[in-house]
């Protein structure tokens, strides 16, 4: 058998390259694909590193245990090394990940590995949802990152770019934060949660009078900004949402994506029986810079 000169770990990092198409829509392709992105495209730069990171772990391992120093002799020992991480107990998101990655890399279907990936659960999604001081973040010592991310919502790179223009009062009084960049390079405004305006408006306006182009110099990187994220979206949801007793599934909306929806959201797996309002729900996902109400029920009780 001819054997590639180049090694496993360059020719995984040479064919994830290959599918970078960074600025190109992911919507659109999903509209063309029946709701699923190409399989041969990688639209964001943090995608290609976490897929990059967990390839190049499965091809070190299939080059430590089974000598494979190609791509194509590596891909039958996928099955097993799935099934490892299962064995090893890690997380399920993590098992998922893994098998994204490397359906990526083989440009398939998770499904296509025969392997039965565990069910991610709300229930155990624990990482930055406890209200408790993580690292060497301290509530007291950070206040103004801790302020200002309760009462927006911010994701902490988000909280890195803000600027204190970007704060407005409107004429009703309401604060808003106008233009925030977030995730996917996606524009969205958000409304300040009206218990935290003030101390909005107070760290922007002092970053203002001291000239910084940014609010924050710098954010703690141990900053618990899921555990804000839900504390804002639960406020939000529970400043804006009608009883839901008194919704009919009947009724329904048009929602920013132009699609036909129900007023009633019902709850699936674990959380069968648990309804909201679907009207309050998409103006928390927007608001969280998302466009999908099912990930509002991983913020909101």
């Amino acid at each position: 058998m001819v054997r590639m000169n180049k090694s496993v770990v360059r020719q995984t990092q040479e064919r994830l390259v290959t599918l970078c198409a960074y600025g190109e829509s992911k919507h659109a392709d999903k509209i063309q694909n029946h709701g699923k992105p190409a399989i041969n495209k990688i639209y964001s730069y943090r995608t290609f590193d976490a897929y990059l990171q967990e390839c190049c772990l499965f091809v070190k391992w299939a080059r430590k245990n089974y000598d494979c120093r190609t791509l194509d002799e590596a891909r039958v020992y996928v099955a097993e090394y799935l099934v490892m991480r299962i064995n090893e107990n890690k997380s399920a998101w993590t098992i998922w990940l893994d098998a994204s990655a490397l359906a990526k890399l083989y440009q398939c279907s998770c499904s296509d590995f025969g392997v039965k990936l565990p069910p991610r659960k709300r229930a155990d999604v624990h990482r930055g949802r406890e209200h408790k001081e993580v690292g060497r973040y301290s509530y007291k010592n950070n206040r103004d990152s801790t302020d200002w991310g309760r009462g927006t919502g911010m994701r902490r790179c988000e909280m890195q770019k803000a600027e204190p223009h970007m704060v407005a009062v409107e004429e009703d009084g309401s604060v808003w934060i106008r233009g925030c960049k977030g995730k996917g390079g996606r524009i969205r405004d958000i409304p300040v949660d009206p218990a935290y305006a003030d101390r909005v408006l107070e760290i922007a306006g002092q970053a203002a009078s001291e000239g910084k182009k940014y609010v924050f110099s710098h954010i703690n990187k141990c900053i618990p900004a899921h555990t804000f994220r839900a504390e804002y979206a639960q406020a939000y949801y529970d400043r804006i949402a009608r009883p839901v007793s008194e919704l009919r599934r009947e009724r329904t909306f048009v929602t920013v994506k132009g699609q036909t929806r129900s007023e009633v959201y019902d709850c699936r797996q674990e959380r069968a029986g648990t309804r909201y309002d679907a009207r309050a729900m998409e103006a928390v996902s927007l608001a969280l810079g998302h466009s999908r109400l099912d990930v509002v029920t991983a913020y909101i009780k």
